[in-house]
């Protein structure tokens, strides 16, 4: 909280100067966050494609077997 407020004295306490603030902190973290490779971009996307592709999959087959259920249940 002490650090915030040095922040905003040092910038001004307008909200001009808490904008500023604001992108200058987050800049500052930004700095610090570990990035993923390239690699490890494509692979991570690939296993949420295939689990999206399977989750749709499964609701299919559900929907699917269900629909089939509840025709024969009424009738139709």
């Amino acid at each position: 909280m002490a650090v915030e407020r040095k922040a905003l004295v040092r910038r001004g306490a307008g909200p001009f100067g808490r904008l500023v603030n604001f992108f200058s902190e987050s800049w500052q973290e930004l700095k610090k966050v570990s990035w993923p490779s390239r690699i490890e971009v494509k692979n991570f996307t690939l296993v949420v494609i295939v689990a999206v592709l399977f989750v749709g999959l499964c609701l299919f087959v559900f929907d699917t077997i269900l629909g089939l259920f509840t025709r024969s249940l009424f009738g139709r």
